[in-house]
């Protein structure tokens, strides 16, 4: 209701009518607002966990473990809505892809899939968005280690090559100690085994989250099982990875990190973001900054039911907006996602508001991306089949 202040002049019935902005209406004008717009369904997207968006904005691109398929979809840059191009389907290598992730050049694409034990390579169409098998690497076969079960994957800056994390590593079942498992990306578009690194003191333990620094030789992982967020070194030639540092759940001042599962960077690199609680642990966010030698220090931790967070549980991926200025999180366990501004200086996060939506266009909301220009976020609903889209206001 608009509170509306009549001002009256002597004697005259002259009057200036003044409408005050509601505290709705100003939460509704914030920058970074979310707004829904439509959603796309389909049995091809039961249990669709990952939206990946082309560099040029035109394509979108969702992984559906259940159905071991990747789907393409062009992008209406205007309404942000999408139409199915393309549905690729493989029972034998994207058995449980839960992730598809595109290189930062456009010319490839890469699906992680933990039941088929598999990484595979995909040549990417820049014109029509369409995918075209080119390699596939499996555990055990041509000296291949460290795709167990196969998680998550980031390529290089120069899309040279591609990180993909095992989240039960060596041993599987005796302690899933992880990995961090690396080929390079030959000129014939093939996967080139060159290492599996197990990490040291069970680091690695379900590796869930997993994001490529601006830099091109720092590379971050969240660790559900280890409660750790590891930073890694990266060798530009080599590819090759040494550990920098884990930060772990109740050391050094941190506590946000028990079941860690999401992770993101600054635009600018100064700053890492983590969602915890996807499978267990905190339902929690931390913010943590780099310091002049590259290691990081926590800043912030918000958890549900403080600071203005609320009704977020499970979380899962993490994403920051291109202009810096916002942070959006998903709740898989309760189907939320929680929206935060930031500020550009400090990294810190202010909670603006959690979404739920009674109509299960989030429905077990697993994986969000943000699209170049900054004007559309869309969730991945593993429960309900569905990509969802919402504008963003950016001004």
């Amino acid at each position: 209701m608009r509170v509306i202040h009549l001002l009256c002049l002597s004697y005259l019935t002259v009057c200036i009518v003044v409408s005050a902005v509601t505290a709705q209406e100003t939460e509704d004008i914030a920058v970074g607002r979310l707004k829904y717009v439509d959603s796309v369904s389909g049995d091809e997207l039961q249990s669709v966990t990952s939206t990946a968006i082309s560099g040029d904005g035109n394509f979108l691109y969702a992984s559906a473990w259940r159905t071991k398929t990747i789907s393409v979809f062009q992008r209406h840059s205007k309404s942000g809505r999408l139409e199915h191009r393309q549905s690729v389907v493989d029972d034998n290598d994207l058995n449980g892809a839960t992730a598809l992730r595109l290189s930062p050049d456009g010319r490839y694409a890469l699906a992680s899939a933990f039941r088929s034990q598999t990484a595979v390579l995909y040549t990417r169409d820049r014109m029509d968005g369409s995918l075209r098998k080119s390699d596939v690497a499996r555990e055990g076969v041509n000296d291949v280690t460290g795709l167990t079960w196969a998680i998550d994957a980031a390529f290089s800056v120069d899309s040279k090559f591609v990180y993909v994390i095992d989240s039960k590593g060596p041993g599987a079942g005796a302690g899933d100690s992880g990995t961090v498992t690396v080929f390079s990306i030959t000129d014939e578009g093939k996967l080139e085994f060159v290492e599996a690194n197990n990490g040291k003191e069970n680091c690695f333990g379900n590796a869930r989250g997993i994001a490529m620094h601006p830099d091109g030789k720092t590379i971050l992982v969240t660790c559900s099982g280890a409660n750790t967020l590891v930073v890694l070194n990266r060798d530009k030639e080599t590819g090759k990875t040494t550990i920098r540092q884990i930060v772990k759940d109740e050391d050094d001042g941190v506590h946000g990190l028990e079941g860690a599962n999401g992770v993101a960077i600054s635009p600018d690199g100064k700053f890492v973001y983590t969602a915890s609680g996807r499978f267990r642990g905190d339902d929690s966010i931390g913010v943590f900054q780099f310091d002049d030698e590259g290691k990081l220090s926590v800043v912030q931790e918000i958890a549900n039911g403080e600071s203005g967070l609320e009704e977020f549980v499970g979380g899962n991926e993490i994403a920051v907006s291109p202009d810096g200025k916002n942070v959006y999180a998903v709740g898989t366990r309760n189907s939320s996602m929680a929206c935060f501004e930031r500020d550009n200086e400090t990294g810190k996060l202010k909670a603006m508001k959690t979404i739920r939506r009674d109509d299960g266009a989030i429905e077990g909301a697993a994986g969000i991306g943000v699209t170049p220009d900054g004007n559309f976020v869309y969730i991945a609903a593993e429960e309900n089949r569905t990509v969802s889209v919402f504008r963003r206001r950016v001004k």
